[in-house]
């Protein structure tokens, strides 16, 4: 609960800066204002960016090990991914900006993860409003569904690669060596969290959900009501597996050393106002966390 309650403020948070730092790019990257200026907007964002991201690393160190029941708070998890996903930013953000501050690639680069978290997130959250048994509905969960994975594969995956490209070579030119190993360390680590935390996740989910789309369209008309009924309720379930609020569950087995994972079932979407995220605890930890709170319940 104390995992959940935090959670979902603070991904509306994230989008709001997101939206900012990707928007203060805009004008580099369309040449509407003059280069110092529309750079030094652009440096403002990528600024913005590491900012939040050193709060974010500052607040979940705090949580998780000054805290009581800390490991609720900030999910092993959750803290070793996050860790992962803000490298980009804090590691190369200052030493990019005060050597490459007028260079369009990096402000693409802004725009691109920026921009583009903030839609996919923005998008997560409004489907998670959608009934998928109503027509309408579930047409619109698809449509923006698609476009948020087409959206992603493009700016993290054939863009990505294309811009971290351009500046490798440049590195590779001006014998950068320093940034060229850091940055190619970096860099790759972060192409590792878009692909299997964000884009393979929501890829296979949303393939099982027209799979299961198709089961259940398929159904014969004089079906009996609680076949379809069980359909629609698989429907629904697959539906709100696809936008929950993280992905980290599917690579949770990378830092869980073989132990069972044991996590609430997805809701569905009809009922989503009531379920922020999914709380991530083997049993093991949490046996043990149930045994610390009845301990110091006990001796109060």
């Amino acid at each position: 609960f104390e995992f959940n309650r935090g959670f979902w403020p603070n991904m509306q948070l994230i989008i709001f800066q997101h939206i900012i730092g990707g928007s203060l790019c805009l004008p580099s990257v369309l040449g509407l204002l003059d280069d110092s200026t529309s750079s030094s907007l652009a440096c403002l964002g990528i600024m913005s960016e590491i900012g939040w991201e050193i709060q974010d690393i500052i607040t979940m160190v705090y949580k998780r090990y000054f805290l009581p029941h800390g490991e609720i708070l900030v999910p092993k998890a959750l803290f070793t991914i996050n860790l992962l996903h803000h490298s980009l930013a804090t590691v190369l953000g200052v030493p990019l900006i005060l050597r490459y501050r007028n260079l369009k690639v990096m402000h693409w680069i802004c725009l691109d993860l920026q921009a583009a978290g903030a839609l996919g997130l923005g998008v997560s959250e409004y489907t998670k409003l959608l009934d998928v048994t109503i027509p309408s509905q579930l047409l619109q969960f698809q449509v923006l569904t698609f476009l948020t994975l087409v959206l992603l594969i493009w700016t993290r995956i054939f863009h990505w690669f294309y811009l971290m490209g351009n500046f490798m070579i440049l590195w590779y030119d001006e014998k950068a060596w320093t940034f060229l190993i850091v940055g190619t360390i970096i860099c790759g680590l972060f192409t590792i969290f878009s692909v299997f935390v964000i884009i393979v996740p929501i890829y296979n989910k949303f393939k099982k959900f027209l799979k299961k789309k198709a089961e259940h369209q398929s159904l014969p008309a004089d079906v009996d009501d609680k076949t379809k009924r069980g359909s629609l309720l698989m429907l629904q379930e697959v539906a709100a597996d696809v936008h929950k609020n993280t992905n980290f569950d599917d690579i949770l087995a990378l830092f869980q050393n073989g132990t069972e994972v044991t996590m609430r079932r997805t809701m569905p979407p009809s009922s989503t106002l009531r379920r922020s995220s999914m709380m991530l605890l083997t049993s093991s930890e949490m046996r043990q966390v149930m045994r610390r709170i009845a301990s110091e319940k006990k001796n109060n």
